[in-house]
């Protein structure tokens, strides 16, 4: 948690999912892990969790 509230920029990637084919997902993927690896930064995914730079999960996400 310290880490997002340390954040000082944030970069949004709207996608639709229902129109995105395998090879839109896996550069979506490869563009998240280099802005945060470039930006020293974490990758959020709504609905899933927290990822780091090497897209490996922080935090996930729970339904309640």
């Amino acid at each position: 948690m310290q880490r997002i509230r340390e954040s000082r920029q944030l970069f949004t990637f709207e996608v639709e999912p229902l129109q995105m084919k395998e090879d839109a997902w896996e550069m979506l993927d490869a563009t998240e892990a280099c802005v945060a690896r470039v930006r020293d930064g974490v990758v959020f995914v709504a609905g899933e969790g927290v990822y780091d730079a090497s897209l490996q999960p922080i935090c996930r996400l729970t339904s309640g």
